[in-house]
């Protein structure tokens, strides 16, 4: 149970957004350290499940770079795809993945978090790391890989002790699509979303 709560929040933090993206002189570790902040606010807050998940729906719209991470984990099934497939899929990956991490928000239990550096990489985006302090655990690595567009911070991949959420959905999905084609990988994330 706490290492699902680990994981939610630490995409979590993902999710929580507000105008401090558009600052064209805000840092990543500051954008991630704020939305780390915003998201202890809102889980305190204690809000209704079915509240909680549509504002998350919301939030991951927001602050992830959603077309970008949606196309990578779709890989070279994006290509194959038509057009309103596309569209479909695009709507229903931020739906899913704001969804899964809601339901396991039940599991928070005061965790906190403490930046613990931030790192350039190639092509641009910046790396800023950080743990989540456990009250009964080790403290749990988590990087997040966060991109500049303009002047917007958008965070385009979390991993969690090493594990990227996006190269863990693009094999799901892949795996799925390859077995029941495109129209089986909407229809499964058709159901998740109604569910």
């Amino acid at each position: 149970m706490a290492r699902q709560f680990v994981a939610a929040l630490a995409a979590v933090l993902l999710l929580v957004t507000g105008s401090a993206g558009a600052d064209p002189a805000r840092t990543p570790t500051d954008f991630v350290s704020d939305l780390g902040d915003r998201l202890l606010t809102e889980l305190k807050r204690d809000l209704p499940r079915d509240e909680l998940q549509g504002r998350l729906q919301e939030l991951f719209t927001e602050a992830f770079d959603v077309p970008v991470v949606a196309k990578f984990v779709l890989g070279r099934h994006w290509k194959a795809a038509t057009e309103s497939q596309q569209h479909e899929y695009l709507g229903l990956f931020g739906r899913y993945v704001g969804g899964i991490y809601a339901t396991q928000f039940s599991d928070y239990s005061g965790e906190t978090f403490e930046i613990r550096a931030q790192t350039q990489l190639s092509g641009g985006d910046v790396l800023v790391r950080l743990d989540i302090i456990r009250p009964d655990g080790p403290p749990l690595p988590v990087d997040f890989r966060v991109r500049r567009e303009q002047e917007t911070l958008r965070i385009v991949d979390v991993a969690v002790e090493g594990l990227s959420l996006i190269v863990t959905k693009r094999d799901e999905f892949g795996s799925l699509v390859q077995r029941e084609g495109m129209e089986g990988l909407l229809e499964a994330l058709r159901r998740t979303s109604a569910g």
